[in-house]
């Protein structure tokens, strides 16, 4: 399922130990699921998973592609407004 793909995601892969290419797939593959999944996305465990996951990215483009998500991330993840 998408929700047990999240978890390995955040739990087995270091981001930050991948090359510049495939951490910016990391994050368009995290932007797909929110878009085609939300309702896999709007707990805590994916909000900390894409915190921790885009902590300490240093590289430009992957960067402004983290940036780039934060609104959807944040419409998305919709924690604490029910």
């Amino acid at each position: 399922t998408v929700a047990f793909g999240l978890s390995q995601l955040f739990g087995d892969v270091q981001n930050q130990g991948l090359s510049q290419q495939n951490r910016k797939q990391v994050y368009e593959l995290l932007e797909l699921i929110m878009i085609r999944f939300p309702n896999c996305c709007n707990n805590v465990e994916y909000l900390t998973g894409f915190v921790q996951i885009s902590d300490g990215e240093r590289d430009p483009v992957c960067l402004l592609k983290v940036f780039q998500m934060i609104p959807l991330v944040c419409q998305v993840s919709q924690i604490g407004l029910e």
